[in-house]
Parts: C-alpha cells; sequence; structure tokens
C-alpha cells in the first residue's frame, strides 16, 4: 500500500535513535574536549589496568620508595597552585570574614583544650613508628621507605634495611616537610598533628556556616570538643586525623566546584581527591564520589566540562594505587596479617557491628567516644539522608549544599562499611577505635546541617551551645585527662618505657639495643638491631663488645604469664637465641600477666643447640617459649619461680610471681611500679 509504514518502524527509529544520541552529543562538543575526555578515559584505563593484571609488589615496592615521594610532592603543588587560583577569583576580603571570628576563637581554644590532657606520643605500636620512619627517610633520603636498624660507625648513623611499608605517603609527607622547615625531631609528629587539629576546628566551623550560620559551625566545633578520641589522636602520631581533615576539604571544595558553572572548581577538588587517596586505605572510595558529581553536573549542563591537568590526574592516582598493591601482597597471595579471603568477610559484620554499638553508645568516663555526638548524630544522619533523598530532583537543579553533603557522607558510610566487613574490626579496641572518626565527622556534618533545618530561618538557641559546651567539659575533658584507652595500649605503654630507660642511660649512644621494636629505636637515634636479625648472627652480636663497637649490648624481651604452663613465657616475635647467656638490667611489670624486661648479653654459650626454644605443643599450634634450657621433653615446674631466664649467679633474683592477685591496692601498685635499679 502506497504510504504504509513498515511494520519495523518503531523498532527502527529507537535504534537509529539510540546509536544517534551519543555521536550527536560527541560532536557537539569541540575538538579540545573530546580529546581531554579521551585522554582521562585512557589513563584511567591504563593506571587501573595494571594495578589489576600487571603490577608486581616488588615493582610496586620500587615505584613507591624512589618516586612516591616526588609523585606525591607534585600533587601538593598542584593542589596549591589550584588553591590560590580559586582564592584569587572567589576570595571574599577580609572584611567579610571578621564577623567570623567566633570560628576562629573555637579553633583556637578547642585546639588549645585537645592538647592539654593526652599525653604526646606515638600510641599505635608500631603503625606510628613506622611512619615517623618513612618521614625521616623522606627528609634525609627523599625516599619513601623506613629504616630496619641502624649503627653508628665512625661518628655516623647509619640506617640500614629500608623497606616499603603498606600505609599512605600524605601524613609522613607532611612530617618531612616541618621536618625540613625546623631540624629532625620525632616529636615533629606531633606538631603536625596539633596543627591538623587546629585547621580541622576551622574546617567544620566552614562546613557549619555554609550548612546555615556562624552559630552552626560553632555548635559543630562544640560537638568535636566532646570527643575524646580526637584528643587521644591530636597528641599522637597517626594518620587518622590528617584523613578526617582531608574529608572536611573534600566536602567543601566538592561543594565549591559542583555550585560553579563548567570547569570552576574541578582542578582543586581532583588534586584534593587525589590527596585524600593518600591519607588512608579506604579513601580512595571518594575519587568515585567525585566522579559522581562531575556526572551529575555534566548531565545538568548538558556539557561536559574538563581541563587539560583533570585529564592528565589520573597518573598522580599511581601513588596509593601501588600502596594498594602493597597492602594486599604477602606470601603465597596471602594478606600479610590473615588469608586475603578472611581480612575482609562478611562473616566479621555481625560482631564488628556489636561491637561498635558497645563503643558509641556505652556512657563510660574510661572511654573514648562520645555518647552525645553518637546519639545526635545517628538522629541526624537519618533525617538528613531523608530530607536530602526526598527533594534529591530539586538539590540536582541547583547549585546548593545538599547533593555534595549527601554524596560525601554516603562515602564515608561505605568506608565504615569497609571497616565492618575487616577482620580487625573490634571499635572498643582501643587500637581499633580510630576507625570510628570518619563517622563521628560525618555525624558532626549531619548535626549541623539537621540543626539548619530545624532552626531555619530562625537564630539557634543559646542552650543547645550551652549543652554541647557542657559535655564537652563534663564528660569529654575527665576521660581525655585519664587516657585510660591510651593506657590500655600495652604495647605503647611498655615500649615507651623501654624507649625512656634506653635514651636516659645512653646519652652517647654506645649501647647496641635488639629488640622487635627496631624502627622505634631508630626514630630516636638509637642504635640498634631487629631481633630476627640478632638471632641469625648471635655470635656476632656478643662479640661486639669484645671488638670495641658497642660498650654494651641490651635487649629487649616480653614475657607474658601462660596459665597452662604456669610460667612466664617468651613473646614468639621477641624470643632470644638460647646461647646468648643475659643479666637483667631493668623490668617493667606493667600488669601482673606481662612484663617487659631489658637485659645485657654478657656471653655467648656455645655448647647449646643454636636456635630459639620451641616446644612440644607450639607444634600444634600453642605459643609456648621458655628461656631455659629444657631437655626433649617438657615437664610444666611446680613451682614458678625462677623460670623466667637463666640467670648468673651475680645477678639479683626476678620477681616472685604472684599465684593470685593482690586485694591490697598498695600492693599492686608496688607490684606494678617495680624496677630494678
Amino acid at each position: 500500500m502506497v504510504g504504509a509504514r513498515p511494520r519495523f518502524a518503531p523498532a527502527g527509529a529507537f535504534m537509529i535513535a539510540l546509536f544517534n544520541s551519543p555521536f550527536r552529543w560527541w560532536f557537539n562538543h569541540d575538538r579540545a574536549t573530546r580529546w581531554r575526555l579521551l585522554t582521562a578515559v585512557a589513563l584511567s584505563a591504563a593506571v587501573m589496568d595494571y594495578r589489576l593484571n600487571w603490577a608486581t609488589t616488588d615493582v610496586s615496592k620500587w615505584v613507591t620508595r624512589y618516586c612516591g615521594y616526588w609523585l606525591l610532592a607534585l600533587t601538593c603543588l598542584l593542589f596549591v597552585l589550584a588553591l590560590k587560583n580559586e582564592l584569587r577569583a572567589h576570595w571574599p576580603g577580609w572584611a567579610r570574614l571578621r564577623p567570623h571570628w567566633p570560628g576562629l576563637l573555637g579553633a583556637v581554644l578547642i585546639g588549645t583544650f585537645l592538647q592539654v590532657h593526652e599525653p604526646h606520643d606515638f600510641k599505635v605500636l608500631f603503625d606510628e613508628h613506622v611512619l615517623a620512619g618513612i618521614a625521616r627517610t623522606m627528609h634525609y633520603e627523599r625516599e619513601a621507605a623506613y629504616a630496619s636498624y641502624a649503627h653508628y660507625a665512625n661518628g655516623h648513623y647509619y640506617t640500614i634495611g629500608l623497606g616499603v611499608d603498606k600505609r599512605p605517603l600524605m601524613y609522613p609527607f607532611l612530617v618531612s616537610i616541618v621536618h625540613d622547615l625546623t631540624g629532625y625531631r620525632p616529636e615533629n609528629s606531633f606538631v603536625v598533628n596539633g596543627l591538623l587539629g587546629f585547621f580541622l576546628l576551622l574546617l567544620i566551623y566552614s562546613v557549619g556556616v555554609a550548612a546555615g550560620g556562624w552559630r552552626i559551625g560553632c555548635f559543630g566545633q562544640l560537638l568535636l570538643a566532646g570527643l575524646p578520641l580526637l584528643a587521644q589522636n591530636a597528641t599522637g602520631g597517626g594518620f587518622d586525623l590528617l584523613n578526617i581533615t582531608a574529608l572536611c576539604v573534600f566536602l567543601l571544595v566538592a561543594w565549591n566546584y559542583w555550585r560553579q558553572p563548567g570547569t570552576g572548581g574541578l582542578d582543586l577538588g581532583v588534586f584534593t581527591g587525589i590527596l585524600l587517596a593518600n591519607c588512608r586505605y579506604e579513601a580512595m572510595l571518594f575519587l568515585g564520589v567525585l566522579i559522581v558529581l562531575a556526572v551529575l553536573k555534566w548531565t545538568r549542563e548538558r556539557r561536559i566540562s574538563l581541563t587539560l591537568t583533570s585529564a592528565l590526574s589520573p597518573v598522580l592516582v599511581l601513588p596509593p594505587m601501588l600502596i594498594n598493591q602493597i597492602f594486599w601482597s604477602g606470601g603465597n597471595g596471602a594478606f600479610f596479617q590473615t588469608e586475603a579471603d578472611n581480612f575482609l568477610n562478611i562473616k566479621h559484620v555481625p560482631g564488628n557491628l556489636a561491637h561498635a554499638v558497645v563503643f558509641l553508645f556505652t556512657p563510660d568516663f574510661h572511654s573514648d567516644n562520645s555518647v552525645l555526638l553518637s546519639g545526635v548524630g545517628v538522629v541526624a544522619l537519618l533525617l538528613t539522608l531523608v530530607w536530602t533523598i526526598r527533594r534529591l530532583p530539586q538539590f540536582w537543579r541547583e547549585p546548593g549544599f545538599e547533593l555534595p553533603l549527601l554524596l560525601t557522607v554516603l562515602g564515608v558510610l561505605a568506608t565504615t562499611a569497609v571497616s565492618m566487613f575487616s577482620f580487625w574490626g573490634f571499635w572498643d579496641d582501643p587500637v581499633v577505635m580510630r576507625f570510628s572518626l570518619p563517622l563521628y565527622t560525618a555525624f558532626t556534618w549531619c548535626a549541623m546541617f539537621a540543626a539548619a533545618q530545624i532552626w531555619r530561618g530562625r537564630t539557634l538557641p543559646n542552650w543547645v551551645l550551652g549543652f554541647a559546651g557542657l559535655y564537652a567539659v563534663a564528660a569529654a575533658a575527665p576521660a581525655a585527662s585519664e587516657a585510660y584507652m591510651t593506657s590500655e595500649h600495652q604495647t605503647f605503654v611498655s615500649y615507651r618505657w623501654a624507649r625512656d630507660y634506653v635514651l636516659a642511660h645512653d646519652a652517647d649512644k654506645s649501647i647496641l639495643i635488639v629488640s622487635r621494636a627496631s624502627v622505634m629505636f631508630t626514630v630516636y637515634g638509637v642504635p640498634n638491631v631487629h631481633m630476627g636479625i640478632a638471632n641469625t648472627v648471635p655470635l656476632k652480636v656478643a662479640d661486639t663488645v669484645r671488638l670495641g663497637l658497642y660498650r654494651e649490648v641490651w635487649v629487649v624481651q616480653e614475657y607474658s604469664l601462660n596459665q597452662k604452663l604456669n610460667a612466664w613465657v617468651e613473646y614468639p616475635p621477641a624470643r632470644l637465641d638460647r646461647r646468648l647467656i643475659l643479666q637483667t638490667v631493668a623490668e617493667l611489670s606493667y600488669r601482673t600477666d606481662f612484663r617487659l624486661r631489658i637485659s645485657k648479653i654478657i656471653g655467648f654459650d656455645g655448647t647449646k643447640p643454636a636456635g630459639t626454644v620451641v616446644l612440644p605443643g607450639e607444634l600444634h599450634g600453642d605459643t609456648i617459649t621458655i628461656r631455659e634450657g629444657l631437655g626433649g621433653e617438657y615437664t610444666p615446674p611446680a613451682s614458678t619461680e625462677n623460670v623466667l631466664t637463666e640467670r648468673p649467679v651475680d645477678e639479683p633474683p626476678a620477681i616472685p610471681m604472684l599465684t593470685q592477685l593482690p586485694e591490697d591496692p598498695a600492693e599492686m601498685g608496688m607490684f606494678l611500679s617495680h624496677q630494678y635499679p
């Protein structure tokens, strides 16, 4: 029939439209934009393909060690230049900043409050010492590696055995800059975190101003002041405070990019996301948040806006990608702490969630949580999600603060979910509770946003600010001052004592220290060798005094009370070759079931078999080691006295082991504080 339409016309029209739309969209952009997009996609695919299919652990370590510092320096330089351009284009002027003096005052006062209670020290062993070791090598040699041990020779301190770690490099890089400006001191790590605490409070205030005004910003500062965990990290040497500070920068930069047309704020957002990916392992997820935000903006504007620098930026993602490769590497494909398929496993979620709830909502002055921020934060988080998701079409069309906030909060929830899948994710553990800081930061954002919505068009009441400030003084101050959770770090407290004892008795650095905490002693410039190295060449270690290399050789060992054997046994990584003869120098009995002992090597008994003592029970999975010349069989002793070490006759006797805990607190105090002169 003339004029009749073919039966397949609707389907054909649909297919033509389907294939025609991308081509039309492609040719609607200029050639420069098309090439930039192709470059960005190609480089991103190449980096991902290299990480997934081509990268080996050895290559990743080599590139990280020799190129990681310089790539990170380049990224920081590009970030500073992008920030300078943004400030030049949008600087409001000092006159418009004067009304925000309460935020500056709050940052100074609360930042000082965070510094006055907790001790300034490396609190998470051995993570923070490794970070300090990387910063030291970055300062002296511009390499992203840490020294395993070190020696004095010919008046120089030589570091030996540089190793590449699995931890991101941003925090050590910042510490190395402080070393460059002020000279090398291990304490510069605490200076960096102290400054980060101040900047974090300024950024929280800025987020509050974006959400609802200066009073909202002060409310957020006071909420964070009531978190003792923040004080613990602001006085330590870890990278977790840097991570949440970078998260706040990311949120503000994402908002800055979302509210500007075209490529405005894009370069600053890209480099901020890359730097954030260098702060913590899981922070690379926020690169996905930035990509989603960019796609939404392009869809809103119906045009792709891409700069040349942002198109080339995937190359700078290589350092965190390589760190990720090192993180997941290990012998025979296994993770360094556990099996790869067990490190992140859904079976850990129920237990981790239960411990997270206990940590967040336990009203205890011994804990470093904030019940106020946990309660307010959970409610505010739910309200924020409901409000923003219900009005998502409106927020997508408007360059407001809500959509960047929603995407960043979802990113924080994603990283929190990762920690819930981890085999090492009990938040009420003194070492692990720092993993909750990103969630607490999101709680603070949502609390400010919710307060701004509830009191929209009205002034935030004074009683809200007063209650948050009162909680900080009444609850957070005593918890931070007691530093209970910090003192629960058994390894931190014991090795801090060993470090201070060595530094006090070896001013001329003439004593060689044998310890499993060799990185810690290297950071403080003490000649040392790792326990494993000493066990491979025990005769050489014993001969260093005879040869005049060192005045003495000291050994730092950990002992725990084994209830099964009713005896003191060596912690496996701190066991020593049985042929070395020891004499006690000092001992710390930190707990009734744990001791740290410093001994002096006074000889070598070549008649004993080589190696450390391994008991029959250890072959079946039990960790049982005792420094005694045991025969082929072992019978637990009837008495627990004098079984800790083989001692020379002139050595003072060890502390008698308690069969039960003393009831008198005075006796317990004497026991825990006992130390040989």
